[in-house]
């Protein structure tokens, strides 16, 4: 485990941004999050710790100690998930500066839905994903 180096800057497609809206930040960490390993070990990880507000528990874990909670039962689909749907319309708060939006995610071979709510909150001008909670 070389947990002590630091791994590659993201590339500008995916890497956080003031241009992008709330939901192309969730589908930029369900994507990276999809596939893990790709490109590299814990990238999937380091997307979504990048994209976590400093008062997200998440943002203050390294890459490899991410992974590890992906392997918990109520992450795990979060790697495993093969349709993906938002709910609803994006709900953010009259300040401007918090989003709320329902996902759905779902293995091809799982009839039943994994709902997850995901809360974000605007960090220097870029959303940032402030809880994820799967139920």
């Amino acid at each position: 485990n070389d947990a002590d180096t630091s791994p590659p800057p993201l590339p500008a497609e995916v890497a956080p941004s003031t241009a992008r809206e709330p939901r192309e930040v969730i589908m930029i960490v369900l994507n990276a999050l999809r596939n893990p390993d790709e490109p590299y070990e814990n990238y999937g990880p380091q997307v979504a710790i990048e994209h976590s507000a400093p008062t997200n528990g998440a943002s203050k874990l390294s890459p490899g100690q991410f992974a590890e909670y992906l392997n918990e039962p109520s992450y795990q689909i979060l790697t495993e998930w093969d349709e993906v749907e938002m709910e609803d319309d994006l709900d953010i708060d009259d300040d401007g500066e918090h989003a709320y939006q329902d996902v759905m995610v779902k293995r091809t071979d799982d009839p039943s839905w994994t709902h997850i709510n995901w809360n974000l909150v605007k960090v220097q001008g870029m959303w940032m994903s402030e809880s994820v909670v799967t139920y």
